[in-house]
């Protein structure tokens, strides 16, 4: 019964801290990449935290519901390239993009002519 408050007030403060690192390297990749030091460290910040909290509305249901489709066309040039990175470490193969691009596009025209 000591424990349980103890733990709790652990893995919230772990969760936290990760939510705010998260955050700072995101509006800092924002801020710096996509756009290219215009804005203020504030503005990206801001940006950041508004459109985590969008997202957190969402729920789980909201959220598979707009990647879903994304997911479905990507997953396997993601299993294509996870499985050509370790034969690569394994035995040195170098070609990764183009069977990854085939299996992005072929899954891409699968689905757009069924």
């Amino acid at each position: 019964s000591i424990a349980t408050p103890i733990v709790c007030a652990t893995v919230a403060l772990a969760c936290l801290t990760t939510a705010v690192v998260l955050a700072s390297l995101y509006s800092d990749f924002l801020r710096k990449e996509v756009f290219k030091e215009r804005i203020p460290q504030w503005g990206a910040l801001l940006a950041t935290t508004a459109i985590a909290f969008g997202v957190s509305t969402l729920e789980f249901s909201g959220i598979a519901k707009i990647i879903s489709p994304i997911l479905s066309v990507c997953y396997p040039a993601f299993i294509v390239l996870a499985v050509l990175s370790i034969f690569q470490k394994l035995w040195g193969c170098r070609q990764l993009r183009i069977p990854t691009a085939v299996a992005l596009s072929a899954k891409f025209l699968i689905d757009l002519f069924p």
